[in-house]
């Protein structure tokens, strides 16, 4: 069974979680069901990536309205024999909906977030007009996948979607057990020579995109609201804040407020940074689909702390007491779970099993089969 698969956008460097979700999936998914992903032009992928990428879609910001799209799909679908498109992200589903129309092609539309919902938070008028192009792509797709339980749950009640052809196929991790302690030991001593951390310091570790609002909002309320609450408790701590893109304003607050607070920039390895750390924070208050960066903390076996809404999509029966959830805007709730948050419990075999990409792709092949 081949699969021709559209991402909107440059995916490497994979560099941020859309495009980890995407190449992460496929090349799990490319071990069931041979996959060809068409794309716009991007970095080249690592040698040992398995997957066909195709920088065919142009670069223009016009490629999503190109009336062109659908026939230069469908040549590529016809060169590689393939009869299934997956569609990342609602935005060029019109081309796939025109395909499935005029020349029968099946058609999956892989949703990472509600796309309506997290531009309606953001303050856009137009999110509207998106809401209803959004409820109209899935409603013409044979497939539909949600990348949590409460995006599929929130869309089958408001786009009226038939609950056999929505499938939830999640974030994975690609580790399939917890990191070992002569691992985080390592990597906690090079954080605390890198960043000049007191040995007695417990490590707080914010990581993100942030010139994503729901990020940057994330290191206001840090700023704001957590780190006056770790100060006057009197506990040894240092907060590092790691991504690329933080504003002026934030990086001159954070330079005044002292010396146990490090706005690191962009790291080209988070990974140290997860095994090192003793508590991640996830203060995030907006935003859909499933936080990328929780799942990749509690796979490098660190201990999360998160609002409610930050935690959607990853079950805390999974996770046991390496995932702490407080009330939205209870940041009292919050700072008591970070000061009080126990790092010595392993998190379980489970969570690995549940997220491990392999499980997750199988998952995702056998919706496509069904098909046929």
């Amino acid at each position: 069974m081949q699969v021709t698969v559209i991402a909107p956008y440059a995916l490497f460097p994979a560099d941020n979680g859309g495009r980890r979700a995407i190449t992460l999936l496929h090349q799990a998914l490319n071990e069931h069901v041979k996959v060809q992903i068409l794309t716009v032009e991007n970095g080249k992928p690592p040698e040992n990536y398995r997957v066909e990428v195709l920088p065919v879609l142009g670069k223009s910001i016009w490629r999503y309205l190109n009336p062109k799209l659908p026939s230069r799909i469908y040549q590529y679908m016809l060169a590689a024999n393939s009869r299934h498109l997956i569609i990342e992200h609602p935005y060029m589903g019109w081309a796939g909906v025109w395909l499935k129309r005029t020349k029968g092609i099946q058609l999956t539309v892989r949703s990472h977030n509600i796309e309506s919902l997290r531009f309606r938070s953001l303050g856009k008028w137009w999110w509207g007009i998106l809401w209803n192009y959004e409820k109209w792509v899935h409603r013409q797709a044979d497939v539909n996948w949600f990348i949590t339980d409460e995006d599929r749950a929130w869309a089958i009640s408001h786009y009226r979607l038939k609950p056999a052809k929505c499938y939830t196929i999640s974030y994975g991790v690609e580790q399939n057990q917890p990191p070992t302690d002569e691992a985080r030991h390592a990597a906690r001593r090079r954080i605390q020579s890198e960043h000049h951390i007191a040995p007695d310091a417990r490590i707080l570790l914010f990581a993100g995109a942030l010139n994503y609002a729901p990020n940057q909002q994330a290191v206001q309320y840090i700023i704001e609201h957590l780190y006056p609450k770790f100060n006057s408790a009197q506990q040894p701590f240092h907060i590092l804040i790691c991504g690329r893109h933080l504003s002026q304003s934030m990086k001159d607050s954070i330079k005044k407020m002292g010396s146990n607070i490090t706005y690191t920039g962009f790291v080209p390895d988070i990974v140290p940074y997860y095994l090192g750390a003793d508590v991640f924070l996830n203060p995030v208050l907006e935003g859909g689909g499933i936080k990328t960066k929780i799942l990749e903390a509690l796979e490098s076996g660190l201990t999360v702390v998160s609002t409610k809404t930050g935690a959607a999509g990853v079950s805390d029966v999974l996770t046991g007491d390496k995932l702490y959830i407080a009330e939205d805007n209870n940041w009292d709730q919050f700072s008591n779970y970070v000061l009080n948050a126990k790092d010595s419990q392993k998190i379980s075999v489970e969570f690995y099993k549940s997220f491990n990409w392999s499980n997750i792709a199988r998952k995702a092949a056998d919706t496509l089969k069904e098909l046929h």
